[in-house]
């Protein structure tokens, strides 16, 4: 009753704990054994797992970099995740399943699509850091488990494989793209710098002799007029005072004609002879004076080999003449009219010659006026044609600024499209050469190094381990039931748990009941060590044999 009577504490003491595990030992022990086995045989009859891996390595590009630069820059881990993607499809996996009989007795109870689960959760691609190559990660291994150490090796160096292949594959065709793509870029840039290039070319076309890199040969064709226009000036101005000496010699020599015309008229005298010789030699003086006054003037202006100067000088040399042979025939007729006998009048031819020279002289005049008259038109036209080119020189260079900024609004952009497209040539090519490379593996590639090979021992389970938690978690539900025990019994441990302040009256001894056979002294101490010591050696053996 007064067990019934007292309540156990919520909270229990670690003496009351203890001396629980020791009265329910027994019980323990039991529950531990039975659980330890039971888990010591399932762990035993699991299936052994082999595991086999192939290592692949990242060989760098053959050819260096600075000769043939690669169009394909993307990193292994990229490039692994992309290609394992491919290789891990249902597809590739289901061929290989097929191919090697992979999971006969999971397709029994087992969907396709779980069956292709669960050979991905049998494949390990894992990158190996110790690896380098050019700064990034250089190798990684693919491995494969199952139950078959021959089909596990042969599964994985297929991976492999099928990673070295998919790479050579996804490079090649990366390459071909990017090659592809700027092939497809230049057209575009070929065909707008075509477009460009021929508004620039009917620009200039449309504008030349406007044009900016033509200002030096527009100034100096300006500047070229100017001079000739000075000439000109100088030409028309000569030809003018030639006129108009042409024009005082004209009267002069007109007032002569009419001179000899009326000599020739009256009456043939001495005296009138005499008169109209002097004034013919007066006359011709005059004609030479005029002459060398010419001469004078335009050697002022040009040399001496100049053609205006030497035909000045031919014809004062033929007037000097002239006047020479008229003096010769003036000395000689006053000698023939003395000579005659009776002084008689008589017609002489002098006035006639004379008036024919007069005439010719008059005659010649005229036609050096004529041809002055003409040489003043042409001077005149020219003068016209220069200041009308130098007009559209002027303007043209006065639209030199329009221009020019008309050119460098269509040449900035043909200039930056010409630029587009050389760029774009070079990486043309250059993706060609990289394009080839990949076609000739001369580029980065995988390679196998160490192929997977039939493994010696079972990679899992890990039996050991297994079996160390199989002990342990026996051990802590042996404990726990000795524990749960005790509490459903809700015995009185000991006087520890008394609530504070009851006090002891008196002490009731262990009472034995009797039994036909009374065990020997001690009995009951030596039983929960028994148990104890059974148990354990129990666990132990049965770690022995699963290890």
């Amino acid at each position: 009753m007064l067990n019934k009577s007292l309540t156990i504490r919520s909270e229990y003491r670690i003496l009351s704990i203890a001396r629980m595990l020791w009265n329910h030992a027994v019980l323990a022990a039991v529950v531990t054994i039975a659980l330890s086995a039971a888990a010591i045989v399932i762990i035993k009859h699991l299936p052994a797992t082999y595991r086999a891996q192939a290592l692949v390595v990242v060989d760098s590009q053959k050819i260096p970099e600075k000769f043939v630069s690669s169009t394909v820059n993307s990193d292994v881990e990229d490039r692994l995740a992309a290609i394992s993607q491919d290789i891990l499809s249902s597809a590739r996996l289901k061929q290989i399943i097929n191919d090697y009989h992979l999971y006969t007795k999971q397709r029994k109870t087992h969907t396709a699509e779980d069956i292709i689960q669960m050979m991905r959760a049998d494949i390990e691609v894992k990158l190996q850091r110790g690896w380098i190559s050019s700064g990034r990660p250089g190798a990684f291994t693919v491995a494969y488990r199952g139950p078959d150490p021959a089909i596990v090796a042969a599964v994985a160096n297929r991976l492999a494989n099928l990673y070295v292949r998919e790479n050579f594959k996804s490079r090649e065709v990366q390459a071909e793209g990017t090659s592809q793509f700027i092939e497809s870029q230049l057209s575009e840039a070929k065909a707008k710098l075509d477009k460009l290039e021929s508004a620039v070319s009917r620009y200039k076309i449309q504008h030349n002799g406007e044009l900016p890199e033509q200002q030096g040969s527009l100034l100096a064709t300006l500047n070229r007029l100017q001079i000739e226009l000075q000439g000109n000036q100088d030409a028309l101005n000569r030809a003018q005072q030639t006129k108009v000496m042409l024009q005082n010699s004209l009267r002069v020599a007109e007032a002569e004609q009419s001179a000899v015309s009326r000599q020739g008229q009256a009456p043939a005298g001495d005296a009138f002879q005499s008169s109209a010789i002097a004034i013919s030699a007066s006359s011709a003086q005059r004609k030479s004076d005029l002459i060398r006054a010419q001469l004078e003037q335009a050697r002022l202006r040009y040399s001496d080999q100049h053609p205006e100067v030497r035909r000045l000088q031919a014809e004062l040399d033929a007037e000097l003449r002239s006047e020479a042979a008229d003096d010769a025939a003036t000395s000689s007729k006053p000698a023939v009219v003395q000579a005659g006998s009776t002084p008689k009048k008589i017609h002489t031819p002098a006035p006639s010659l004379e008036l024919v020279r007069a005439q010719e002289h008059v005659a010649d005049l005229k036609a050096q006026l004529n041809v002055a008259d003409q040489e003043i038109r042409a001077r005149t036209t020219d003068r016209q044609r220069i200041l009308d080119s130098i007009a559209d020189y002027q303007r043209r260079v006065e639209q030199l600024p329009i221009r020019e900024q008309e050119m460098a609004s269509l040449t900035r952009d043909y200039e930056i499209s010409q630029q587009n497209y050389r760029s774009l040539l070079d990486k043309k090519i250059s993706a060609d050469i990289s394009t080839d490379m990949e076609h000739r593996q001369k580029a980065e590639r995988f390679s196998v190094l160490d192929p997977a090979k039939e493994p010696d021992k079972p990679a899992g389970p890990g039996r050991r381990v297994y079996a160390m938690l199989a002990l342990g978690f026996s051990f802590l539900c042996g404990i726990a039931a000795a524990l749960g025990r005790g509490f459903y019994q809700n015995m009185f441990l000991g006087e520890w748990e008394l609530p504070e302040g009851v006090s002891i009256l008196a002490r009731v001894p262990t009472i034995v009941v009797p039994r036909s056979r009374s065990p020997r002294k001690g009995s009951q101490t030596i039983e929960p060590v028994r148990a104890i010591l059974s148990g354990i050696l129990f666990l132990v053996l049965c770690l022995g044999r699963v290890v």
